[in-house]
């Protein structure tokens, strides 16, 4: 039974990845199919791509691109949770502290601080360093 779900979830991943590359009716064409990304041609075929990504981990895991400007192939792709998506997002903020360069949702979890104080911090007039830090100056 877990398989048939696993299952069920890649082919799910693998389907939602076509749709985004090949029909124009879809409102996330333009960011996917519009711009120019498709998929490896062999993986038309759902085995071929198991075969080269292998079952979903979880329902918590999604098929991301590692560089959004290229398609999806196996040497670009790779099984993600929503937090590491989300760090290798166009949206994605990246913050230099003391030499290391990481996304402000990753300096939050490291440093433990609660996005609302940050949001805080930034609201009133703090620069990404000063409301990760909390302090003035940095």
């Amino acid at each position: 039974p877990l398989r048939v779900r696993k299952d069920v979830l890649t082919y799910s991943s693998w389907a939602n990845m076509k749709t985004r590359c090949d029909n124009l009716q879809v409102v996330c064409y333009p960011h996917y199919g519009g711009r120019g990304i498709g998929y490896d041609k062999m993986w038309m075929k759902y085995t071929n791509f198991v075969g080269d990504m292998g079952l979903r981990p979880s329902k918590a895991h999604s098929l991301e691109r590692m560089d959004n400007n290229r398609g999806y192939c196996k040497s670009n792709c790779r099984w993600v949770t929503r937090g590491e998506q989300n760090s290798n997002s166009t949206r994605a903020v990246l913050v230099e502290i003391h030499g290391e360069e990481l996304t402000t949702a990753a300096w939050r979890r490291a440093l433990h601080l609660p996005r609302a104080t940050y949001d805080w911090r930034m609201k009133n007039g703090r620069s990404r360093q000063e409301a990760l830090l909390g302090v003035k100056g940095v």
